[in-house]
């Protein structure tokens, strides 16, 4: 629940002792400028920016980033198991309609005139957590036609956690641990298009790259690397 107060800022009192503030962001520095014993910022842009003498250290999902501290992306391997009932692509991605320039438009077009899909956009189309195993073990395939360059998208590893046989466009190599045995890696609309068309013809290879994928996710995407990386951070 959202506290209502006149000024966000607000929210957080500078009167309170904390010890740890972590801002998702550089937009929310601004939201508290009071006292703590320690200030990490999360750079999802992973573009080198660090406000000096701001936060005590800043977050990167990338590796070798100036400046920063790299913490791999990490997610629980609870997942349901496959049983997928909906014969289409789910393609996920955050405010799509307000930041088309980070998917490749060409390969959703190539893509959705071989398979059905299904754009959730998570910000307009909500979901629960709670429903989300349920809902990515019944589709056929998902595809990742995502630009982004500060690491790779949480949606994507879900999908491969979830042993959903991948689509993947990687222009900044954010699964460089991931081969052709453990999805579909494309470059262009028509590679795209031809690993749409195999999947969709045959069962045997959507099972086959959906349990490799997951295999792979389940050691880079470890959960307990990920929360070993911000203790350190914490400390």
């Amino acid at each position: 629940m959202v506290p209502l107060v006149d000024n966000i800022r607000n929210v957080l009192s500078p009167e309170e002792d904390y010890d740890l503030i972590v801002y998702l962001e550089r937009d929310s520095l601004r939201f508290y400028q009071g006292p703590a014993r320690k200030k990490v910022m999360v750079n999802f842009n992973a573009d080198g920016f660090s406000p000096n003498g701001y936060v005590d250290n800043v977050v990167s999902h990338v590796r070798d980033i100036p400046e920063t501290s790299f913490i791999p992306m990490g997610i629980p391997d609870n997942y349901l198991p496959r049983n997928p009932n909906i014969e289409g692509v789910l393609v996920s991605y955050a405010a799509g309609r307000w930041r088309p320039h980070l998917i490749n438009q060409e390969m959703l077009e190539s893509v959705s005139k071989v398979f059905p899909l299904h754009l959730h956009d998570m910000v307009e189309e909500l979901w629960d957590y709670r429903e989300l195993a349920q809902v990515l073990s019944r589709f056929w395939v998902y595809f990742s036609p995502v630009k982004m360059t500060g690491g790779p998208p949480l949606a994507c590893i879900e999908a491969f956690m979830a042993g959903m046989p991948v689509i993947l466009y990687d222009p900044h190599n954010h699964f460089s641990g991931f081969t052709n045995k453990d999805c579909s890696r494309v470059k262009s609309s028509v590679e795209a298009s031809s690993a749409a068309m195999v999947l969709r013809s045959s069962e045997s290879q959507r099972q086959e790259i959906g349990e490799a994928g997951r295999e792979r996710a389940k050691k880079f995407f470890n959960i307990n690397r990920f929360v070993e990386g911000w203790w350190q951070v914490a400390a």
